[in-house]
């Protein structure tokens, strides 16, 4: 049996077994998902605002980029191996401070900056979502309102 682990707003966790790392209630924040195919190891981060020159703060997308590569290079992490899949970003309101898309071109940035490519993403629009990245195989199951899911 699998275990969950929540990742929280401005949080990170890392994983090499065979446990599901999930984020709930994603809004203009944004999900990075790192994934080592060749070590199998996984890595989830909670975006909550875009980034900034403030090294302490987890929650901008540079330093929580940063941290979660830090996480995964104790654990054998293969830069050249490793790919990100993105979720979330939305508008949920309306308003003038597009936070969500802010978010996104931030951490599209970052993660071109460190030469990790994304090869799935599910962001934008105006509905939340909940992730689910299982480690073991870099699979991402989304869920959006009314019960709707889709595998990355």
């Amino acid at each position: 049996m699998t275990s969950n682990i929540h990742v929280k707003m401005g949080e990170y966790k890392v994983c090499t077994d065979k446990k599901v790392l999930k984020s709930l209630g994603l809004g203009s924040c944004v999900a990075i998902c790192l994934f080592d195919r060749e070590n199998e190891i996984g890595s989830l981060g909670h975006v909550m605002l875009p980034s900034n020159r403030d090294k302490s703060s987890p929650k901008y997308a540079n330093n929580l980029l940063d941290s979660m590569i830090e996480s995964m290079k104790k654990e054998g992490y293969n830069r050249k191996k490793t790919v990100s899949k993105i979720f979330g970003g939305a508008s949920l309101f309306e308003s003038s401070i597009a936070i969500g898309d802010q978010n996104i071109e931030s951490v599209r940035k970052e993660l071109d900056k460190r030469n990790i490519s994304i090869v799935a993403e599910d962001v934008g629009g105006k509905e939340g979502r909940s992730i689910w990245f299982h480690c073991w195989s870099g699979t991402v199951v989304v869920s959006k309102p009314m019960g709707r899911t889709k595998r990355f």
